[in-house]
């Protein structure tokens, strides 16, 4: 093993750029869809805030 890790390289390979865009695209895109969840999450809130606040308001009536 001690052979293993004293000859062993780590080299950049042609395949590492490929991969990499592949990875910094994939973090791009749940980065966008997390910040379009919450976007949406907020904008329900806000719905269901105003609906039960109006339901309140006919049951004090």
């Amino acid at each position: 093993m001690q052979y293993i890790i004293e000859h062993t390289v780590m080299k950049f390979t042609w395949w590492d750029i490929p991969a990499l865009l592949v990875f910094i695209g994939v973090i791009a895109l749940y980065l966008y869809k997390n910040h379009k969840a919450k976007q949406e999450e907020n904008r329900l809130e806000e719905q269901l805030a105003a609906y039960y606040a109006k339901d309140v308001s006919d049951v004090a009536e």
